[in-house]
């Protein structure tokens, strides 16, 4: 779905001029896009008709036609997939539901690692009793992040006295969808009383998501939903359909099999990635949680600590991504991963004076020398290094000292610092 309405929207942006054949071209591909994903048929119609009707009645002053579409597109896309989730960092209890094979059990870890991180204590307890190899790999994925563990027998208990800030229970599941099933976690429900409870559902079951949604809210209230195996699914429509219908958010995203791979799901960043425009606001939050500081002088210790903090702002192709750079070849993304490795490496055999003072360098090629047999590389890969840092410390003061272009700079990507 996502390639192929990305490939859509950059033909319809690409096109110099466009008119009402165009749109109706683009309105039809979004369709067949939607429903080739198990989208609900009523949900892309309205969509389109919606966009269609909006061009015809609304101005927008100062947008080119072309822009408005756009715009209307991104809008009510994300009108579509709801309100963004905030997840609540306060103490509260949290009650997992799903069928097994949907991850389950590995999402009560990631979401244990999720408040960890936050710097909130965490305690999660299984109520799953048909498997017990599900209960032992819920109790190692737990305990490698010092959180508490609860087990069957004690979780009842410790419902009621928790001392933790965040309380995860991980109910009982089933192959397949049945009436005793959903009176277990009906009398559960009754016996956790959560203040959230969040369905753990796969984006590749297509039209099946329908019954699901619809079954497991009846027996127990779904607050939000945490949608797994998301990246590279083709049928995600159907759960994406189902969960708007039942006006159920989507509150977090499973993107990986590591641990941390959980995200929170931000509907304009969503569709951001969908149509293959920069996500910037998903861009300066990666940036905050990886510490990137801002600095008053750049030098190659500067340098350094943004590389390592870069690093923590997860795969170059995520974060190529967020700039609206989508379709990078996967062989120059190894060589950007490894290209940022080889630097922190060399930056690393530098003194601390060499680093505040990369000028040095060029006083005495000796110094080169010294760092590459650091660093286990050629003498070359300094030089490289050093002159692509030199190019863009010329190239930041000079945007320092342009402030037309720092302010056009600025108000493009708000939150901007330089």
């Amino acid at each position: 779905m996502i390639s192929r309405l990305r490939n859509a929207v950059r033909s319809f942006m690409g096109k110099p001029v466009i008119d009402e054949k165009d749109i109706k071209a683009l309105m039809k591909e979004l369709q067949r896009t939607l429903l080739s994903s198990d989208v609900d048929v009523s949900l892309a119609l309205k969509l389109t008709k919606s966009i269609e009707e909006k061009l015809r009645s609304e101005t927008a002053k100062g947008f080119t036609l072309k822009q408005r579409v756009i715009t209307l597109l991104y809008d009510e896309l994300s009108a579509m997939f709801g309100e963004s989730y905030s997840p609540k960092l306060t103490k509260h209890r949290i009650m997992l539901i799903g069928l097994y094979g949907s991850g389950k059990t590995t999402t009560a870890g990631k979401l244990a690692h999720y408040y960890s991180k936050k710097g909130l204590s965490v305690a999660v307890a299984s109520l799953d009793t048909e498997r017990p190899a599900g209960q032992e790999q819920l109790r190692q994925l737990v305990e490698k992040l010092n959180a508490t563990y609860y087990p069957y027998d004690k979780a009842v208990a410790a419902i009621g006295a928790f001392k933790e800030d965040i309380f995860i229970v991980d109910t009982a599941g089933k192959n397949a969808l049945d009436d005793e099933l959903l009176n277990l976690l009906e009398e559960q429900y009754n016996i956790i009383k959560p203040d959230e409870v969040f369905l753990v559902i796969p984006a590749d079951i297509g039209k099946v998501a329908a019954k699901q949604v619809e079954s497991f809210n009846k027996a127990s209230p779904i607050t939000a939903a945490i949608v797994t195996r998301f990246e590279g699914s083709g049928k995600a429509g159907g759960v994406l359909s189902a969960l708007a219908k039942h006006s159920i958010p989507i509150a977090f995203l499973g993107t990986g099999e590591k641990i941390e791979a959980l995200e929170t799901f931000d509907a304009k960043s969503f569709v951001s990635k969908l149509l293959g425009l920069p996500d910037i606001k998903g861009l300066i939050e990666k940036a905050k949680e990886a510490n990137i500081e801002e600095s008053d002088e750049l030098n190659l210790e500067t340098f350094y600590k943004q590389l390592k903090a870069a690093k923590d702002m997860g795969p170059l192709s995520q974060v190529m991504g967020m700039a609206g750079m989508y379709d990078v070849p996967k062989e120059l993304l190894i060589q950007g991963e490894e290209k940022m490795q080889k630097y922190e490496a060399i930056i690393n055999s530098m003194t601390p004076y060499e680093r505040k003072n990369p000028e040095v360098f060029k006083k005495e090629r000796s110094r080169i020398d010294r760092v590459a047999r650091g660093a286990g590389v050629p003498s070359q890969e300094v030089n490289r290094l050093l002159s692509e840092f030199f190019k863009m410390e010329k190239l930041v003061k000079k945007l320092k000292n342009d402030r037309g272009v720092l302010k056009k700079l600025k108000k493009m990507m708000p939150g901007l610092k330089l």
